[in-house]
């Protein structure tokens, strides 16, 4: 099978198991929803800490739900998993996902740290630094570009992180590793995940020129991100499951 098969085969998959997508479609539109909800109540500040606890329990169950993916499709050939079942999966992954989670946000917060003591000591101006942070905000400026390049690079290299973390239940750093070994070893469709995630980016951000509420825009994105993500990785799961067997 040619690499560009793995990803009609994974997105065919993906719309034969449209549950898979619908379910996560259902927590983005409820990630969205949550501002809305909170702004609509009387006294909006009371309820600010409750919306953010939710949206934090909500993206890492999110995320929890991303990397079971492959698992969910492991368990389906041949069965059917409930409503129940891909729940209690989902709940397992995020718990293990928290430890590694906060390790990250702890070496995140460290390297911010760093940075701000790097400014200080070469006295740079305020005004520039502003100015420069400001720009990461500004669609299709060279920030943009570097930024989302960068961000496509680390998507496409970590593809296969959700295989080795549910499928064959690693660690998530040393999932991490050999996700990065693999996409170096099959650069071409390591190459061809990093086309696909760019392609898709730009066209998410073009939506900023047709649609100007900015809901339904999230929603929008959401709608074509999720896809996009979980068709890709599926592909990838695909892909690494023939790899695999033609190696044994």
């Amino acid at each position: 099978m040619n690499l560009i098969s793995y990803f009609i085969k994974g997105y065919s998959v993906l719309v034969n198991n449209i549950d898979i997508y619908m379910i996560g479609l259902a927590i983005n539109i409820v990630l969205i929803i949550i501002p809305l909800l909170i702004k609509l109540l009387p006294s909006p500040s009371v309820f600010n800490f409750l919306s953010t606890v939710l949206t934090i329990a909500l993206l890492l169950f999110g995320t929890g739900y991303y990397f079971s993916i492959p698992l969910f499709l492991r368990l389906k050939q041949g069965n059917q998993l409930s409503v129940s079942q891909i729940f209690s999966i989902s709940v397992h992954t995020t718990k293990r996902l928290l430890i590694p989670f906060i390790v990250l946000i702890l070496l995140l917060a460290l390297g911010i740290i760093f940075m701000i003591v790097l400014i200080i000591a070469i006295k740079q101006d305020p005004q520039t630094i502003t100015n420069f942070l400001k720009s990461f905000q500004t669609t299709w400026s060279l920030t943009y570009f570097v930024v989302m390049g960068i961000l496509g690079l680390i998507f496409s290299v970590y593809t296969f992180t959700p295989v080795y973390f549910t499928v064959e239940n690693l660690g998530f750093f040393k999932s991490l590793k050999k996700s990065f070994t693999f996409a170096l070893k099959n650069t071409k469709f390591f190459l061809i995940v990093l086309i696909v995630t760019m392609l898709v980016n730009f066209v998410s951000e073009g939506f900023t020129f047709l649609i100007t509420n900015s809901d339904l825009l999230l929603l929008v994105r959401a709608l074509v991100l999720n896809f996009t993500a979980y068709g890709t990785l599926i592909s990838a799961y695909l892909y690494h499951q023939d790899f695999k067997h033609a190696s044994d």
